[in-house]
């Protein structure tokens, strides 16, 4: 019973539930279920901007005790080797299309739409109130508390932080599982659930295999690729992937990854300070999962591959938003869901599959996050030295 009221595993149970038995669920039922997903849909969009520029301000504030040119670098770091992880993604949709499109296009026909909420507040938002609005205005904030630290705004900020965790981690992720149930029940009511798991099923393999293509990549540049650097460098990291698998969590590991950073760096103090800083920011594999995720349910769903013209928007703000993290599992993916939806065209229903696939991947994505970040902290700390030896003013 443990098991079952975590929120990932009960998500699991509910979906499972609606695979047998949502075609034999009562209208009346699952159009109420349906509204319960639509109304908590808007919950997260109404605190999602505000969570938004809280997660960003805080981030940026505490690297005011660092040195400036050490930060200013390690952000721009940080948001190359995220957006390169984004755009390998969609170069690897964009390779794998024909392939996507050939498994689901004879399997899933239409927009599953056959149930109507009883009611909805979408209206009451209004349009200026978004993420990007917070992402910008956030970034503007944490920029001035980096470089002119207030002492009462500062405290502000900590306690609306602490405001915002308790709503990730104590209502909104008791609510996941029904939030992605009632859109589950849509698209079973539709017809469409046994040809839909049999098309993602397949999906999921070629995630995984991009993303580790991509780690083995990763440590192939961080150990200048010699075989007898990059299995010391593996042998000292795999450990701590190990750990965020089974904890499922980037935080509780952060101790472990910083240990075996500081075996494979040259200077093990800088092991101390850039680990804690990339840990919830530098997500090489919740980038490369989203977005192919991402570009995987638009094909199902009938929606193009996206362009240059539409990626390179989404791209930009999906880099930023690396910048905030909800303090939940899976938490990432709430700060970007209105992107999916605002760029890419996503439906409710697609983005309820998003969150589902998070959940249900979120040990392996943990863990290719974790593995990545120490390999990049080794590839950083080259960097670091290279700008180091040149000519500019130091702080």
């Amino acid at each position: 019973m443990n098991i079952f009221a975590k929120p990932q595993y009960l998500t699991l149970l509910l979906m499972a539930f609606v695979i047998l038995f949502g075609s034999l669920m009562p209208n009346a039922f699952a159009e109420g279920a349906y509204t319960l997903s639509l109304l908590i849909k808007e919950f997260l969009m109404w605190v999602l901007p505000f969570a938004v520029m809280i997660y960003i301000t805080f981030t940026l504030s505490q690297f005011q005790k660092q040195a400036f040119a050490l930060v200013f670098i390690l952000l721009i770091f940080e948001a190359l080797s995220n957006a390169l992880s984004v755009n390998y993604a969609w170069g690897i949709g964009a390779l794998l299309e024909d392939m996507f499109r050939a498994t689901v296009t004879a399997s899933i026909v239409g927009e599953p739409q056959s149930l109507s909420p009883y009611f909805t507040i979408s209206f009451l938002r209004p349009s200026f109130w978004s993420a990007s609005k917070g992402t910008y205005i956030g970034l503007g904030l944490g920029l001035i508390l980096a470089f002119s630290p207030l002492t009462s705004l500062q405290r502000g900020l900590e306690k609306c932080k602490t405001l915002v965790d308790f709503i990730f981690q104590k209502i909104f992720t008791r609510f996941v599982p029904f939030f992605v149930f009632g859109f589950l029940l849509n698209i079973q009511k539709s017809g469409h659930v046994s040809s839909l798991w049999a098309a993602y099923g397949l999906s999921l393999i070629w995630i995984v295999g991009a993303i580790l293509a991509y780690l083995v990549v990763l440590y192939g540049i961080s150990s200048g690729f010699r075989l007898k650097v990059l299995i010391a460098q593996l042998k000292n990291t795999l450990p701590t992937g190990l750990i965020a698998f089974t904890s499922a969590s980037s935080a509780a590991t952060m101790p472990f990854t910083i240990e075996a950073a500081r075996k494979n760096v040259h200077n093990p103090d800088f092991a101390s300070m850039v680990i804690p800083a990339t840990t919830n920011i530098q997500q090489i594999g919740d980038c490369i999962a989203n977005a192919l995720f991402g570009i995987v349910l638009m094909l199902n769903h009938g929606i193009p591959f996206p362009d240059a013209s539409t990626w390179i928007p989404f791209m930009v703000l999906f880099v930023l938003a690396r910048y905030t993290t909800a303090a939940v599992m899976g938490g990432a993916i709430f700060i970007v869901l209105p992107l999916f939806e605002a760029y890419l065209g996503f439906t409710p229903e697609m983005l309820a599959l998003l969150l589902a696939f998070n959940i249900i991947m979120d040990p392996i994505i943990t863990a290719s996050n974790v593995l990545a970040n120490g390999s990049l902290c080794i590839t950083f700390e080259k960097v670091w030295r290279i700008f180091q030896r040149c000519p500019l003013p130091q702080n």
